[in-house]
């Protein structure tokens, strides 16, 4: 069913159990049993033109496909063609506009326009020229100053966007406790000028990272598969929220109405002790000890979700055997699984390619396109 249609189909909520002929047992999904999905490397984009990649953090993938990537081993911007060849260094650091700070995340503003957001709060705005390089064209918020305390989550329309408020951390000491495993967070739309126009639209919970005393310092680590609620913007209309705690993934209108519901029965998956070696391997000795009886027994359904016209791709595991990715479509029937490689972190899902960050520790960073046939 196309998604556009979804929507004028359902104006109540149906109730959807996420079923398949494959890889079901008992009226539970058992992920690893379903059908293996085809998956190609297309491109992967990297060194070259004298660009030698540092810490690929950010990805932005522009509507002909060329690759922004932030890098924030050199504090540059760096923009690919959609077949991986170095194209241009668009942003390098520095403080004046449209220059890159040493903390810096990069955007979709909409209209295929690139947001630098510096540290600071100052966000400038890139847009291709007549060749397709991407140019700094001005200061988002004009001359009337920097906006700080929101993070932009999706675009909304050309005047507002999806943000929640940015969490601050005023007591290390008090978290270092580690007392609660997850902290509440809301979803609000801003405009251009970072004003709130609708407060609290919906409600996230989030997992509180593990913070360990070092020395007069402290360190954070990620406490591995903790529910983490997610939003995520729906092609065409609307939004979901997909709650791996209670396995459900609610779809939502404009209006903030809620017009769908699945609601998935997956088998249990244990987390076992390879899968505590791989998530927590860069943790020291002493901080691995205090996580551990953290770690939940059972793995969540998924860990996190992207959403295409026709399909929901949920990431399922991540393992010493690469990351899983399962298919679903918007009526609760899932269509199969991949695998892709441990190093990818996977940026964006567009249609039927997926883009990732991949973090290879002896080869260096790049950026990876991967198309699935199914």
């Amino acid at each position: 069913m196309a998604l556009k249609n979804l929507y004028l189909l359902l104006p109540f909520i149906l109730l959807l159990k996420a079923c398949s002929g494959s890889g079901q047992t008992d009226g539970t999904i058992v992920y690893d049993e379903l059908t293996e999905v085809d998956v190609q490397l297309l491109a992967e984009a990297g060194e070259g033109n004298d660009y030698y990649p540092g810490r690929i953090h950010h990805l932005f993938v522009s509507s002909n496909g060329d690759l922004l990537v932030g890098d924030m081993g050199s504090n540059t911007i760096e923009q690919f063609s959609p077949d991986g060849e170095h194209r241009a260094t668009i942003a390098t650091q520095g403080g004046g506009p449209g220059e890159v700070s040493g903390f810096f995340s990069l955007h979709d503003a909409g209209g295929d326009t690139l947001m630098l957001e510096n540290q600071g709060g100052r966000r400038d705005l890139f847009y291709p020229n007549d060749s397709g390089i991407y140019t700094y064209i001005r200061n988002m918020t004009g001359d009337t100053g920097t906006y700080e305390g929101f993070t932009l989550i999706g675009v909304r329309s050309e005047i507002e966007f999806y943000a929640t408020r940015r969490r601050v951390i005023r007591n290390p000491t008090e978290m270092m406790s580690n007392s609660n495993d997850y902290y509440d967070s809301y979803v609000l739309v801003v405009n251009r000028q970072y004003e709130v126009v609708s407060d609290s639209i919906q409600h996230l919970s989030a997992p509180e990272m593990h913070m360990h005393s070092v020395g007069d310092g402290f360190s954070i680590h990620t406490v591995p598969f903790r529910n983490h609620d997610r939003f995520v913007q729906v092609p065409g209309n609307g939004y979901l929220v997909a709650r791996p705690a209670s396995s459900e993934i609610e779809f939502f209108n404009e209006q903030h109405e809620q017009t769908g519901l699945i609601t998935m029965s997956v088998a249990d998956r244990e987390v076992s002790d390879e899968d505590l070696d791989h998530t927590l391997q860069n943790a020291s000795s002493e901080m691995r000890r205090d996580i551990e009886p953290r770690v939940y027994n059972i793995k969540p359904p998924f860990l996190n979700l992207w959403a295409t016209e026709d399909l929901l791709w949920l990431q399922t595991d991540n393992s010493a055997l690469g990351k899983q990715l399962v298919l679903m479509d918007y009526e609760g029937n899932f269509q199969g699984q991949f695998t892709i490689s441990k190093f990818d972190e996977v940026q964006q899902v567009d249609a039927n390619r997926i883009y990732t960050i991949h973090r290879n520790p002896d080869l260096g960073d790049s950026v990876r396109i991967y198309e699935i046939k199914i």
